[in-house]
């Protein structure tokens, strides 16, 4: 699992949602040596996976620089259209792990709401992801579609 940065933050963002796992020291300095990799941050890193990273780096402590840079890095990667502002998909994609736009945009928007701080764009991210619902009212699969009502609590607890 440690040869491919992507698994370690895609278990990582699993595990964290466990108490026992949030003080693990392993997997904090895992999570710390990916973050400090400026290069793998800023041009090998996956959307998804930057999205992760960043809610990881906000529910983890892990200090406000290394959490600022990856919501720095976060929020340079959103594209604004006519429909609000999403999160594309980069050469990095992990299709095996189904990423898309609007999960990467769900993953986006959940990233700001746990940060707890105002953003501007957060508005235009929801009203990108209601426009990109298919006409049934799902977001084309059940992963987008578990991805994104997941992303909606936890904003709407938030706010």
């Amino acid at each position: 699992i440690y040869t491919n940065k992507n698994n370690v933050i895609l278990a990582a963002y699993q595990l964290f949602q466990l108490k026992e796992f949030k003080n693990d020291a392993a997997l904090q300095s895992q999570i710390r040596a990916i973050a400090s990799d400026q290069l793998f941050i800023k041009e090998k890193i996956s959307n998804s996976s930057l999205a992760q990273l960043a809610i990881i780096a906000e529910e983890g402590n892990f200090g406000s620089g290394l959490r600022n840079a990856i919501y720095d890095t976060l929020d340079n990667r959103i594209d604004i259209d006519a429909r609000g502002a999403f999160l594309e998909t980069n050469s990095n994609v992990l299709w095996y792990y189904y990423e898309t736009p609007i999960k990467n945009t769900a993953l986006y928007l959940k990233a700001q709401a746990v940060r707890k701080e105002d953003n501007a764009i957060a508005d235009k991210v929801v009203r990108w992801l209601l426009n990109s619902r298919a006409k049934d009212g799902a977001w084309g699969t059940t992963n987008n579609t578990n991805t994104v009502v997941d992303a909606f609590v936890d904003y709407l607890q938030r706010k």
